[in-house]
C-alpha cells in the first residue's frame, strides 16, 4: 500500500480475526474509502496511478481481472454468490439458478453482466463496494451497513446512473441474457428497473 499511500489499509483487522502474519483469506483486509478509492483508480487506469505513474504492468491487471472460475462456492461464504440474487442487475443468465448476474471470479473480484457491458466489482463485508466498467467509469460506495442487503441498494444507484449517462447504449447486449423486468422482488418501492407493463407483455409473448 505504500506506493499508493494507502496508510489506513492493513491486514491487522481484529473485527475479521485477521493479522498480518495470519491474514483471513476472505474478509481480512481493513481499510477506508479513501484508500480503497486509490486501488479502484489503479485498476480502472490499467495499473497507472492518478498521477500517471505506472505501478502495475497491464498484464498484471489483466491477470487480476480475468475470469478464473464460474459458478463457484467461495470457502466460508454462507451465500452462493453465483446462483443467488446478490448484486443482481437487470441482466441475468437464464440458465443459472436464481437468475444470477454474477458469472465469474478473478483475483478478489466478481465478474458481472452489469447493465450495458460486463463489469468487475468487489463487495466489502460492511457494505462498501467498488464497481469497474472498464473504459467507461469506476464507482465506489462506502457505508456502515452490512453488505446484505446494501449491495442491492447500490446496484439500484448504478442502474439510475447508467440510465442517465448511457441511455443511448443497449441494455443487456448479450444473446444469453434477458431483462427480467420484475426481478428482484421489490424490497423498496418504485424499483428503477421495473419495466412498463407493455414491455413485460412483449417479453412473455
Amino acid at each position: 500500500g505504500q506506493p499508493l499511500q494507502m496508510k489506513s489499509a492493513s491486514l491487522d483487522c481484529p473485527i475479521a480475526g485477521s493479522t498480518a502474519t495470519h491474514p483471513h483469506p476472505a474478509m481480512g483486509f481493513c481499510s477506508t474509502a479513501n484508500d480503497v478509492s486509490k486501488f479502484t483508480q489503479l485498476m480502472f487506469r490499467g495499473g497507472k496511478m492518478c498521477c500517471g505513474r505506472s505501478l502495475l504492468a497491464p498484464g498484471s491487471v489483466t491477470s487480476i481481472l480475468s475470469e478464473e472460475t464460474r459458478n463457484a462456492k467461495l470457502f466460508g461464504e454462507p451465500k452462493h454468490l453465483f446462483t443467488e440474487p446478490f448484486a443482481r442487475t437487470r441482466c441475468v443468465t437464464n440458465t443459472l439458478p436464481g437468475n444470477a448476474s454474477n458469472i465469474g471470479y478473478g483475483l478478489g473480484a466478481f465478474r458481472s453482466w452489469g447493465f450495458r457491458s460486463k463489469v468487475w466489482f468487489h463487495p466489502g463485508s460492511m457494505g462498501a463496494m467498488n464497481w469497474l466498467d472498464l473504459g467507461k467509469y469506476a464507482a465506489l460506495f462506502s457505508t456502515s451497513y452490512p453488505e446484505f442487503p446494501m449491495q442491492e441498494r447500490e446496484v439500484r444507484i448504478l442502474d439510475a446512473f447508467e440510465s442517465q449517462n448511457y441511455a443511448d447504449e443497449d441494455l443487456c447486449p448479450y444473446p444469453s441474457i434477458k431483462v427480467p423486468g420484475d426481478l428482484p422482488k421489490a424490497a423498496l418501492p418504485a424499483l428503477p428497473w421495473a419495466l412498463p407493463s407493455a414491455s413485460r407483455q412483449q417479453e412473455t409473448a
